[in-house]
């Protein structure tokens, strides 16, 4: 890819088995009185068709896959109180079908970034051993535009937000980023817990007090993906302070940011942030809005993809 180093967010989407939305084998022996009677009517047996495509568009489509199968069972469960309701049964199919098409579906990266990228490959190209060079073009999607969100959110306006890192809660995707001024440095959090919305809910998990001639520099550590570290260093020379912390990560959710004994941490530049060269709009350009923890996205001067 010309990009160079394009960073991109590619909706990091977690390998997730696919829950059965509706689908079942009428010849089975304990099937419940809602899909008996699904069974046995042709329309209902119809939209439990087009219910199920959907479904598996969806799933395949969301960054909150697992907020999307935990409402899917919820919905199960409305419709089989339906029982033998055959009004009922196809109003509780209607609405599911309207939500799940309200998903956003990703594109591909050809369509959002074809100029900047390379021709494809020619058909036909194979190594020296003789196995076929084929591509896989990246699927991707905006999660959330900068403008208008995160900038609001450096009350002063003198100082700098910066992406940390992203992790899988879940079954859902959440991304970690930092805003950074003279008075304090707050952790916030991404996630879409409404799979349809493609308009990720903030969370502030913790603002840090401060006063420094300094602007802070929120620095990520690679540690696994049960921990979440941070460090956040101010002042210069003999005034120079740093502060590590550490966030547990589960499927429970967050722990509270506890203070442990800082770590080495990677150089920055003198004004304190680890740059990468990208695009910005149509230009080449070196940012410090990218990836600490090395993982590939697409970032737009106005989104993050």
């Amino acid at each position: 890819m010309k990009l160079g180093k394009v960073v991109l967010f590619s909706a990091v989407v977690a390998c997730y088995a696919n829950v059965q939305a509706a689908g079942f084998n009428c010849s089975l022996e304990n099937l419940n009185e809602t899909e008996k009677t699904i069974c046995r009517t042709p329309a209902l047996s119809d939209i439990d068709s087009i219910a199920n495509r959907r479904y598996t568009i969806a799933i395949d489509n969301s960054v909150a896959k697992g907020s999307l199968m935990r409402e899917q069972r919820e919905w199960l469960a409305r419709r089989n109180a339906c029982g033998t309701n055959v009004d009922c049964i196809k109003s509780e199919y209607q609405q599911q079908i309207r939500y799940l098409e309200m998903v956003h579906q990703f594109s591909s990266v050809q369509n959002l970034f074809g100029k900047w990228l390379d021709k494809p490959l020619k058909k036909g190209m194979k190594t020296a051993s003789g196995f076929a060079i084929e591509e896989a073009p990246w699927k991707i999607k905006r999660l959330f535009r900068f403008r208008g969100e995160m900038r609001k959110y450096d009350e002063n306006n003198d100082g700098y937000w910066r992406l940390l890192t992203h992790r899988i809660i879940n079954g859902d995707l959440a991304i970690f980023f930092a805003v950074a001024n003279s008075t304090n440095t707050k952790i916030y959090m991404y996630t879409d817990s409404v799979p349809h919305s493609n308009d990720l809910k903030l969370v502030a998990l913790y603002d840090y007090k401060m006063s420094t001639v300094y602007t802070p520099v929120v620095n990520y550590n690679v540690t696994d993906d049960n921990i979440l570290s941070y460090s956040i260093s101010y002042g210069r020379g003999d005034y120079h302070y740093e502060k590590q912390f550490e966030i547990d990560v589960s499927d429970n959710g967050l722990s509270a940011p506890k203070e442990v004994p800082a770590t080495t941490v990677r150089e920055y530049d003198e004004e304190g942030g680890e740059t990468w060269t990208g695009y910005c709009g149509i230009d080449t350009c070196s940012s410090r809005g990218g990836s600490p923890d090395g993982k590939w996205r697409i970032e737009a001067t106005d989104s993050i993809y």
